[in-house]
């Protein structure tokens, strides 16, 4: 779709760019495979964003680490998480246990 509502004379290595674009790669990946160099990537990038064309993410990658913040942490062993979390789910798994399942 993105294709289709670039001007005309659009520069080839923003079409490019947007060919080649997806969740999974990185912009090191993106100068890598397209040989642009990383400034004209960053700027192509920053014009889709700023007209709203395009938003830049985080990459997916299964190698990908999430953890939980140590001040959450903190305050779930401090118990006042705990026991909220007991009162509004009484039925499920214990939230430390709960936490694991992300791990």
């Amino acid at each position: 779709q993105l294709q289709k509502d670039l001007p005309i004379d659009s520069a080839s290595s923003v079409r490019r760019l947007c060919d080649a674009a997806n969740p999974h790669k990185s912009l090191k990946e993106l100068v890598v495979d397209l040989c642009i160099p990383v400034q004209t990537i960053i700027r192509i990038a920053q014009h889709l964003v700023y007209w709203r064309a395009a938003k830049v993410v985080d990459t997916l990658q299964d190698e990908q680490v999430y953890s939980v913040i140590s001040v959450f942490y903190d305050k779930v062993h401090q118990g006042d998480v705990m026991a909220e979390y007991v009162r509004t789910f009484p039925t499920c798994p214990p939230l430390l246990q709960l936490f694991s399942l992300f791990t």
